[in-house]
């Protein structure tokens, strides 16, 4: 690059920066979004929803949906305020830049390196308040990742005994031993491969893996359409509308299914161009908000009033929704499969918890800052006690109402408040210009917002705590 020396009136070379991060496109971030959001909902959503009542499920299920698409743009926003606290003219962002980003790449708020959850709290939000949040977050993510774990290992057991001898769970007697262990450890060898890398590096995965998702739920729905049409649809006067001995389950699930806050300032970084960060959020929260109220209504409208066991189709809406369709023709034997998926969206969490605890020990996330020897040690120790851990085939339901208790709270609703609260706070004091030329604002931008999502909080934690 040529510039022009003021001092020495000529012209002096300037070294340039070859791009060296891969840049994830738009289209690859919003599949990624539908596909960690589409992990487990699909085939716990619905239960959930029958377990609390189908009108409290469906509207608390909104409520969520809404404040955490709010909150997810809040931390967007937080994370180009923290970029913009360290803006340096003269940095050059190791990703190639988009046409149409071109008349914003030298703003303050374009986001040049990779800002993790730990360094946007560190700061916002002082050292007391990181330290809480990050034992929140790996307390979390660790839940999550074995929620992911023991579920695809279960499913892959289940639906490879059914294929074979028409049962779900008869493999280990026919086999002599239980092959759940046996696909622990494919699991673990498949996942920790794609976790070497960074978030931006397995969008071809996710690619895959959401296209197969969406044809699975596609089945789902196709089956509870054929019960409705074979045998009518649930009366609704048979629909349990309201029942608040379900209702603590039905929060954990949802806060749990809507909640992937941590990745997000991960994410957008490589997006390019990335001044479609928010509208990648928007779309993707309302295609999937959408997609998951159809299926869970179908769901409900076909199988909400039956009680028998699900050897014969239809039958009650089982636990592990897709085990619903168990004896379904055809297609019964491919749902089964769907929570083996969530071995896709495994390397996305390990990936996040890894990046963040190698910048608290100050090393660098990026993938060409670190060798691949040191990625792949950080994501073993990261990895191995989850694997560990789900050896004990420990119960997903119990793993989703604890994580997706207070740890979600936490994540999902207070802390991306509090981070865009002080971001915000931090831009005015500095100057009353900033906060306007912010072109990674949400789409409801008032601190009013905030203070709802806390209240939200906080009334969903009193009820937990009363209901424990």
């Amino acid at each position: 690059m040529i510039v022009l020396d003021q001092v020495a009136l000529k012209t002096v070379e300037v070294p340039s920066v070859t791009p060296k991060h891969t840049s994830m496109s738009y289209n690859a971030l919003l599949l990624t979004l539908i596909n960690m959001f589409l992990t487990t909902s699909p085939y716990s959503v619905p239960y959930a929803i029958q377990e609390g009542g189908t009108l409290l499920g469906l509207a608390l299920f909104f409520v969520a949906v809404f404040l955490s698409y709010n909150a997810a743009q809040m931390v967007v926003e937080a994370t180009a305020y923290a970029s913009a606290k360290e803006f340096k003219a003269d940095e050059l962002c190791p990703i190639e830049n988009s046409p149409v980003d071109e008349p914003i790449k030298d703003s303050h708020f374009f986001i040049k390196k990779k800002i993790e959850l730990y360094s946007l709290c560190k700061t916002f939000i002082g050292p007391v308040l990181t330290t809480i949040s990050m034992v929140i977050l790996i307390f979390y993510t660790a839940g999550n990742m074995i929620v992911k774990c023991v579920s695809s290992c279960v499913s892959l057991t289940r639906a490879v005994s059914y294929a074979l001898y028409g049962d779900l769970d008869i493999i280990d007697e026919k086999w002599g031993f239980d092959p759940y262990y046996i696909a622990v450890v494919v699991f673990a060898i498949i996942a920790t491969f794609f976790s070497l890398g960074n978030i931006e590096n397995s969008a071809g995965l996710q690619m895959c893996i959401v296209i197969v998702r969406l044809f699975l739920i596609f089945f789902m729905m196709l089956g509870s359409l054929y019960a409705i049409v074979k045998d009518g649809s649930v009366r609704l006067s048979e629909i349990k509308l309201v029942d608040f001995g379900g209702t603590r389950y039905l929060v954990s699930n949802i806060l749990y299914v809507t909640f992937w806050h941590h990745t997000v300032p991960g994410l957008i970084y490589p997006l390019r161009p990335q001044s479609y960060a928010n509208p990648t959020v928007t779309a993707s929260y309302v295609l999937q908000g959408l997609l998951l109220i159809i299926h869970s209504g179908l769901a409900v409208l076909a199988f909400g009033n039956r009680t028998n066991e699900c050897s014969t189709f239809p039958c009650k809406i089982e636990e592990i929704f897709n085990n619903t369709y168990m004896a379904f023709p055809i297609l019964g034997p491919l749902v089964q499969f769907f929570p083996v998926l969530a071995l896709a969206l495994f390397p996305i969490t390990a990936i996040a918890l890894r990046n963040n605890l190698m910048q608290i020990f100050g090393i660098s996330s990026a993938a060409g800052a670190t060798t691949l020897k040191s990625r792949f040690l950080w994501t073993v120790g990261v990895t191995l006690p989850i694997y560990i851990v789900s050896l004990t085939k420990i119960p997903v339901k119990h793993l989703i109402e604890i994580t997706g208790g207070v740890p979600c709270l936490y994540l999902c609703l207070f802390l991306p408040g509090l981070l865009a609260f002080q971001a915000r706070r931090w831009a005015k004091s500095t100057t009353n210009v900033i906060p306007v030329m912010n072109f990674h604002r949400p789409t409801f931008k008032g601190n009013l917002w905030i203070f709802l999502s806390w209240l939200v909080a906080l009334t969903v934690l009193i009820y937990l705590i009363v209901t424990w």
